[in-house]
């Protein structure tokens, strides 16, 4: 999906995955040359997928369940997870260079050669998973939003897009330990979206933050901007298009803390490193509480917004803002709309 900003890759049952039908494979050896392919495919689709993939352990992550954990960008894991290559003992090799990925030579070492599987515990101490997440970015800005001149030759997409942003803003938000987005530059549209389902919002002193979705012919990520600045601030952000600066942000509560523009990167892992020392059990439900008595359901906002806004781009109005944008001229709306 063009639209999609994340990938969370996850599991129903009792657990993550297994790996390879070993029933299968003794029934017919054969078939050992199209299972290598699958796999070899399926773990580079991970490793190489264009956004970065969230693998949500939970209950047991063995063989090729490693290798798709060990290829993605971020993993988290449940208090009941396991990993482990169990393949020694079942004829099999497979997944070293994964597992090699989380946790490094020695352990791998020790769970190829005597099939050992070790708890999300030993994981964690070892760095295999992840006690704290940091969204951040290069180049001029945090995030500018969606493509508008990809919208205007194609208005349909407007679904896709409204999809990949729900999901994208949901994992973020859903995910199992504190996120820190780090801001700088420009955060707009969609930028506002994963600011506002994170934790915690850094910014450097040239951040400024906005919806300008009213000048494009859209709406969306409202949600997220009560979220961090409240109702006035947020109704005329949306209905204006204005910008704030970091400093209006901080002054508002809806970010953390304003630093130079070189210091950011280091404060942001300071405060990553000091979230990262506690315990992992403590942090996790920690997140878990303070979700659950916000008095907003970010999710359910969100998804009724985003029909306002699939609603606005049927219209005419809506083309036209986004043509006129494009042709850097003032738009021209029908005064009956």
């Amino acid at each position: 999906d063009p639209a999609s900003r994340v990938v969370l890759l996850a599991a129903e049952g009792r657990g993550f995955c297994a790996g390879v039908d070993i029933k299968e494979l003794a029934r017919d050896g054969k078939l050992i040359t199209q299972v290598n392919r699958g796999c070899y495919e399926a773990f580079a689709a991970i490793y190489d997928c264009e956004v970065p993939v969230i693998s949500a352990v939970h209950g047991f992550c063995l063989g090729g369940g490693i290798g798709m954990a060990g290829a993605s960008d971020i993993v988290l894991a449940s208090d009941d997870a396991t990993f482990g290559l169990p393949e020694i003992d079942r004829g099999a090799l497979g997944a070293a260079t994964h597992l090699y990925r989380m946790f490094g030579m020695q352990k791998t070492r020790r769970m190829l050669y005597t099939g050992e599987p070790i708890t999300a515990q030993e994981a964690l101490r070892l760095g295999g998973i992840e006690r704290v997440v940091l969204l951040a970015a290069e180049g001029r800005g945090f995030c500018a939003g969606v493509d508008i001149k990809e919208l205007a030759r194609d208005g349909k997409l407007i679904t896709q897009v409204n999809r990949g942003c729900y999901e994208a803003f949901a994992a973020i938000y859903e995910c199992e330990v504190p996120v820190i987005s780090a801001v700088h530059g420009f955060c707009l549209g969609g930028g506002i979206g994963m600011a506002g389902a994170s934790d915690i919002v850094l910014a450097s002193d040239d951040a400024t933050f906005g919806l300008p979705e009213i000048d494009r012919g859209a709406l969306g990520a409202a949600t997220h901007l009560y979220r961090m600045f409240g109702m006035q601030k947020t109704r005329r952000m949306l209905y204006t298009g204005e910008p704030i600066s970091a400093q209006e942000a901080l002054r508002l509560g809806g970010i953390e803390s304003v630093v130079p523009r070189a210091a950011l990167r280091s404060a942001a892992r300071e405060l990553a490193a000091k979230i990262a020392s506690k315990s992992p059990k403590a942090m996790r439900l920690a997140k878990w509480s303070l979700n659950g008595i916000e008095l907003l359901d970010i999710k359910k906002s969100y998804r009724f917004e985003q029909g306002f806004t699939l609603e606005l781009y049927t219209s005419p109005d809506s083309q036209e803002a986004r043509d006129a944008f494009l042709e850097k001229r003032d738009a021209k709306f029908d005064p009956n709309s």
